[in-house]
């Protein structure tokens, strides 16, 4: 079983992202653009707030209180190992240990003609085992699309917000995270974004010195994603994993769509829920139900495939074991329409 991580990153070198930017066109996947829409990102963030409100956000940081600086000496020998054989050029090294892990604090160039050094730490278990690396990176460095979200993100919450730092992720396992640090006076709050610009978190950051800690992801997990897509588990990449009293949230990209996948607690599937367009809408729904909505649309005065209206509609799939249910909202200007449709088929007008 093998799930998808970036090859460079995980060797130690995380020079890619500053050779080019590289600006993802996710259109084509169904995802609606993140300069056209943001609806989706809307809905998230009211999700997002009432989880911090109720505490359900499981954050795995750490504070001052969690570090010790320690010598080389008291570095086990197979962590020292590893860490050479990753960054062989890298001589000054500081050691810590945050809570049962061993960080190596340095500075690195993250290109061959980079000018500047970048912080950057390398986390590895007490046997050895690289488990994730993080480096500082400037705003501009980050991929086109992952700053046109933010951008387009903090002008719809946060305007008179800063942008602070930028730090690129790479976690065992795991698909890459950009986590974006915004301010306005005293208030952070921390942004994490995938590689593609998907709004994965925003939360209130309460501590300068707070740090994201390395994810152990369950077997169980990954037993779990295999049997949910077992065409495609060998190229699917974890981006979040979350948990709550009884249920697992995870957020994976798989066949170049972001999806969300709910298990309960025994790892069983609760739903996975995604966009589409509605080209690809039309590919799930029934025809005897696709017609009746496209009559029920008219009559409202909607033509569903019209490319402009194809530009201000946003389609939210949710597979259960019961079946596809589906949420359509359009809006254009003061005019809005919803629908939504149950596994059977029965769409209802929401007023």
């Amino acid at each position: 079983m093998s799930f998808v991580i970036n090859p460079s990153c995980m060797k130690g070198d995380i020079s890619y992202w500053a050779s080019q930017p590289i600006e993802f066109d996710y259109r084509n996947t169904g995802r609606v653009h993140c300069l056209q829409h943001l609806k989706n990102m809307i809905m998230k963030r009211k999700w997002m707030t009432l989880s911090f409100l109720l505490g359900m956000f499981m954050l795995t940081s750490c504070n001052d209180d969690d570090k010790m600086p320690v010598s080389e000496n008291e570095v086990p020998q197979k962590v020292q190992q590893e860490f050479s054989q990753r960054y062989p050029q890298v001589k000054d090294v500081k050691w810590e240990k945050v809570k049962e892990y061993h960080v190596a604090r340095f500075n690195a160039p993250r290109t061959k003609a980079a000018n500047r050094l970048y912080t950057s730490s390398a986390w590895f278990s007490e046997f050895g085992r690289f488990l994730q690396t993080d480096q500082d990176l400037e705003f501009e460095e980050l991929p086109v699309v992952v700053r046109e979200s933010l951008i387009q993100y903090k002008n719809l919450f946060y305007k008179d917000w800063e942008i602070d730092d930028c730090e690129l992720l790479c976690r065992e396992n795991m698909g890459l995270i950009f986590v974006v640090e915004i301010e306005k006076g005293d208030l952070e709050r921390e942004i994490s974004l995938s590689e593609f610009g998907d709004i994965l978190k925003d939360v209130l950051d309460n501590d300068d010195e707070d740090e994201i800690l390395p994810i152990d992801i369950p077997q169980a997990v990954f037993h779990a994603l295999e049997k949910i897509f077992p065409q495609t588990h060998n190229t699917l990449s974890i981006l979040e994993l979350e948990f709550d009293d009884d249920e697992i949230e995870i957020d994976i990209m798989e066949s170049g769509r972001h999806k969300e996948v709910k298990l309960n607690a025994n790892y069983q599937l609760v739903s996975v829920e995604y966009e589409v367009s509605m080209h690809e809408a039309e590919q799930l729904l029934d025809e005897s139900v696709l017609n009746h909505l496209l009559e029920m649309a008219k009559n409202a005065g909607w033509d569903l495939f019209d490319e402009e209206v194809q530009k201000h509609i946003e389609i939210e799939v949710k597979e259960t074991l019961e079946g596809y249910t589906f949420e359509i909202e359009i809006e254009m200007g003061d005019a809005e329409w919803e629908v939504k449709i149950d596994q059977n088929g029965n769409i209802s007008i929401n007023d």
